[in-house]
């Protein structure tokens, strides 16, 4: 007796008696990228594969976004092709292949950029050493280092002895008690990166 085989897939595409080809190519991004880097990093685009059963393919393209922004617009993917993460946040990179029939699959991955640069203070004199109760202590100016200057906040505290602390407004302090005090600077950006500095006075 003769035997019938019945084929309903091929590639995972269903055969039937519609004449339009309705199935979507298939697309995959070779890798994925590990982590996070730091802004400044050159990144290269991973290679894709794409394949399709009924129809020819068009060419595999890809666009890179930061948030909103666009970092490459989308463009035929070429071999090997870099960018630079200059920005944090994160990126999206979507790839996309089209058949001949318009059927057409994205596929995206994703990666974080980060401000590996924490800002710092110069000090244009010093901040500590010894006082006396009731001395009001001029503290120095100083300059602010960071790739983002502009987008540094710096916060000045102060603990005294007791345990009280409040928040330096001025540019002096009193030294009200004897013991010693805590000059607390933080300094912090807008990627929120921190910095700690300080200094101990002691007051007799």
């Amino acid at each position: 007796a003769d035997t019938a085989v019945g084929l309903r897939t091929i590639n995972n595409q269903t055969v039937n008696s519609v004449k339009r080809d309705m199935q979507r190519p298939y697309l995959k991004v070779d890798g994925r990228y590990e982590g996070r880097v730091a802004a400044g990093t050159t990144i290269t685009l991973l290679p894709a594969t794409a394949y399709d059963v009924l129809n020819a393919l068009g060419d595999i393209t890809v666009s890179v976004k930061v948030g909103n922004k666009t970092v490459l617009a989308e463009h035929v993917l070429v071999p090997g092709e870099t960018f630079v993460a200059s920005e944090c946040g994160t990126y999206t990179i979507l790839y996309r292949v089209t058949d001949a029939a318009g059927n057409s699959v994205p596929e995206k991955i994703e990666f974080a950029s980060y401000d590996p640069v924490k800002p710092t203070l110069r000090f244009d004199g010093t901040v500590g050493g010894e006082a006396r109760v009731g001395q009001t202590v001029q503290l120095p100016s100083y300059t602010v280092g960071d790739d983002l200057p502009e987008s540094v906040t710096v916060y000045r505290y102060l603990l005294s002895p007791d345990g009280a602390k409040e928040k330096i407004t001025g540019d002096s302090v009193t030294f009200t008690q004897a013991g010693t005090y805590i000059v607390t600077y933080l300094v912090t950006d807008v990627h929120n990166n921190v910095t700690l500095y300080r200094f101990a006075v002691t007051v007799r």
